[in-house]
């Protein structure tokens, strides 16, 4: 059979994430639109484009990569000898995305008869600082998903209930008035409000992995919490999801997929990557800086920076002309403008008049067993009954800084004390 290694693949890996052209685009067209165009001599334009698929929340997110570049492991309190984990990502090989991706998804390429996975990592872009795709991905896709759910039930009361992080995680919205906005309108303001709380969900992420959360159960996370490119990466996605449903070319998954592939390329070729070997010299320049390579995963102090700011807001971080001066970076030199400036992105809070949190909320219960880790720094009033509210989390992001600071700074006076 022609399709059998495609099948096959599918078969060995188990996996949803497997897909063929033949699921084209389809739109559920309403009694109205029905009633229009049969009762015209005329086409005329549907006004209410919907999904005839269902996208459902995904329920994971990917693997993604600690900061740096092949840095040491360490298993308990033993470091892994001769091992080192590569991370960079090649811009050339970024692989075909597959909506709620697992680590084995794989799908059909478009122009060949090659199954293929994502190809997730991290790399430097000129104007974007570090970008990691995994987190680009995740939320790319919960837009979607949040939005293919509040569209249909947009000024109802409701609620969505998101997979448990520290606890229990749901979005609630509020009954409004919707009858003043046209269908559009209400089709761009689920849009907005899918890309808040897709965004929300990766701050609470961020959070959620510095109190002791672990997505997956071996590995510990507080080492990535509140990583430099992580909130940008994660609003980036964001934006390009957002791109895609308003323009119709997230009308299934086969084309969400095909259309989210060129759109990261292209988003990534805006924001001027460098290759493999060049984003690896970049990593190579900020350590001592940004990350420590002597630092084994997972301790948390291998991550030297980090970008507390929860706001929907968000400036990368770039390579500086002294830090470049600082070592033997001439690969560098060529590639980093003096005068660059950093590309800040953002997502609105509100629109047509309507605020998002006075009409929604979001919010993550608090397990007995993460209490501790609030109790010591954050003021209880943040949490009450053990619920943390999203419009808190730029709060505790500063509060976890805060800690951090002096946590570091009590590490370098005692290595210090050994010195003396």
């Amino acid at each position: 059979m022609k399709n059998t290694p495609w099948i096959f693949a599918c078969l060995l890996f188990g996996v949803t994430g497997c897909s063929s052209n033949s699921w084209q685009e389809t739109t559920q067209p309403q009694a109205s639109d029905v009633a229009q165009i049969l009762a015209s001599a005329k086409p005329i334009r549907q006004d209410t484009i919907s999904s005839a698929t269902s996208f459902e929340l995904p329920t994971e997110v990917r693997p993604c990569c600690a900061f740096g570049n092949r840095q040491r492991v360490e298993v308990g309190k033993i470091k892994v000898p001769f091992f080192q984990l590569p991370n960079t990502a090649d811009i050339d090989a970024l692989g075909l995305h597959i909506y709620g991706s697992s680590q084995f998804s794989m799908r059909k390429s478009d122009d060949s008869n090659v199954v293929e996975g994502e190809h997730n990592g991290i790399l430097y872009t000129v104007k974007g600082g570090f970008i990691d795709l995994a987190h680009v991905r995740d939320t790319a896709d919960n837009t979607v998903g949040l939005f293919y759910k509040i569209y249909p039930k947009l000024g109802q009361e409701f609620s969505i209930e998101l997979e448990p992080e520290l606890g229990a995680r749901s979005i609630h919205f509020k009954a409004f008035p919707t009858e003043h906005l046209t269908e559009q309108q209400k089709r761009t303001l689920s849009i907005e409000l899918a890309a808040y709380y897709a965004f929300k969900m990766a701050q609470g992420h961020e959070i959620s992995q510095w109190h002791g959360f672990k997505s997956f159960p071996l590995f510990p996370e507080l080492v990535s919490a509140y990583s430099l490119e992580d909130l940008y990466s994660n609003m980036l996605g964001a934006k390009l999801a957002s791109k895609l449903v308003i323009d119709n070319l997230a009308l299934s998954l086969n084309s969400y997929n095909r259309n989210m592939t060129v759109w990261i390329q292209q988003a990534l070729e805006y924001l001027q990557p460098l290759n493999k070997e060049l984003s690896s010299a970049a990593f190579n320049a900020v350590d001592g800086i940004w990350w420590d390579s002597h630092v084994p995963i997972p301790q948390k102090y291998m991550i030297l920076k980090r970008n507390y700011q929860l706001t929907m807001q968000q400036t990368p971080a770039l390579l500086t002309r002294s830090i470049i001066n600082q070592g033997d970076n001439t690969d560098l030199d060529p590639v980093i403008p003096d005068d660059i400036k950093p590309l800040t992105l953002s997502l609105t809070d509100r629109d047509f008049n309507i605020v998002f949190d006075d009409i929604s909320s979001m919010s993550m219960k608090i397990e007995n067993r993460y209490l501790d880790s609030f109790s010591d720094h954050i003021p209880a009033n943040l949490y009450p009954d053990n619920t943390l509210d999203s419009k808190v989390y730029p709060q505790i992001g500063l509060y976890d800084q805060q800690f951090d600071k002096k946590e570091y700074q009590a590490i370098m006076d005692k290595r210090e004390q050994k010195l003396q």
